[in-house]
């Protein structure tokens, strides 16, 4: 059986009244998409999230003219995005970083610019890299790319009408967060039953703007795996899953080329960004002759044991943990308060 990395979104509220006090919690329930080795595409997994977002978060922040449009422009962001990556990191760069076979030696400052900054950064670096990239979008395209504020604005608006507290809890058993509001109990119960409506409310609205967020991040990985399939678009997702915080184990699930004559230095790329060991991978994703094409399934040790790759030694790791001068952050709000926030 394929390991599941993809996961569908699902969720059950408890309340508890305690003291005088009440608790209402919100509980992630994590139910596995049903991936096998035939049953696998990416691009599926994007159609899925764009029909769930145009659902379930579109109608509530659009005219009924918007909600029509928010599919195309919902996916026009994601190929964006994608293609701007497959700009940034060139296939020429991927091969020096990761060796695949191709020959070339190409220098995009060369053949574009001839010249560099004086400070000694490349303009080819520097025209791409993520910050000036951001700047290029729009505000509702930066408001999905970036993590939802906690608590949301909302939250605040009932914290200071009703006393409400939120917190997000890690659960001890199920190692998953939850969500947690809190709030003194109140005497008159459609007061309370209200109030117990509007805090669900509001916490379902943080966690699919959340969900959106992290997966629609997917999404954009699994564009950039299925752009350049052969070698080059899985070497280059990891780059992007490092960066951006989505689950690295996915382009090494569909990254194995038994042609790849750099498939030992693919793998030992993967464990140099800190990619586990104990993941299963599909053989041959990038030759199968059609969608679902059912794939042998083998697991990465025994990969690894057969083209003798091993996990890198911790000089080999501080050498690529930063990738480029602090490329590996993950887009978050706290660090520029400027940025468009959720609510």
């Amino acid at each position: 059986m394929f390991e599941n990395l993809l996961p569908v979104l699902r969720r059950k509220t408890e309340m508890i009244v305690q003291n005088g006090t009440t608790y209402i919690t919100q509980v992630p329930v994590m139910q596995a998409a049903k991936v096998t080795s035939n049953n696998y595409e990416l691009s599926d997994r994007v159609d899925k999230l764009i029909k769930w977002a145009t659902k379930t978060v579109a109608p509530k922040g659009h005219t009924d003219s918007g909600v029509f449009y928010y599919p195309e422009r919902l996916r026009n962001l994601i190929e964006k995005v994608a293609f701007w990556y497959e700009m940034r990191y060139t296939r020429n760069e991927i091969n020096q970083m990761c060796y695949y076979g191709a020959s070339e030696d190409i220098n995009m400052d060369e053949i574009l610019f001839h010249k560099k900054w004086s400070d000694g950064q490349t303009i080819w670096s520097q025209g791409f890299d993520k910050d000036t990239f951001l700047e290029t979008l729009e505000h509702e395209e930066k408001h999905l790319l970036y993590e939802p504020t906690f608590p949301s604005r909302m939250m605040e608006g009932l914290s200071s009408r009703y006393q409400v507290t939120f917190q997000k809890i890690i659960d001890s058993k199920t190692e998953q967060e939850k969500i947690v509001a809190e709030f003194p109990t109140l005497e008159n119960l459609d007061e309370e039953l209200a109030l117990k409506n509007k805090i669900s409310d509001v916490i379902n609205e943080y966690c699919d703007d959340s969900y959106l967020h992290h997966e629609l991040l997917n999404c954009i990985m699994y564009r950039i795996i299925d752009h350049e399939r052969s070698r080059v678009g899985p070497r280059r997702a990891m780059l992007f899953a490092k960066e951006f915080g989505t689950d690295i184990r996915i382009p090494m699930q569909y990254g194995v080329d038994t042609s790849d004559p750099g498939l030992k230095e693919q793998i030992e790329f993967y464990l140099s960004l800190g990619g586990s060991e104990d993941v299963d991978c599909l053989i041959n994703y990038s030759w199968r002759a059609k969608k679902n094409q059912p794939l042998e399934v083998e697991p990465l040790r025994k990969i690894m044991a057969r083209v003798g790759a091993q996990r890198p030694n911790h000089v080999f790791l501080e050498n690529h943990a930063t990738l480029e001068s602090g490329k590996v952050n993950v887009l978050t709000n706290r660090s520029k308060p400027s940025l468009p926030k959720k609510v």
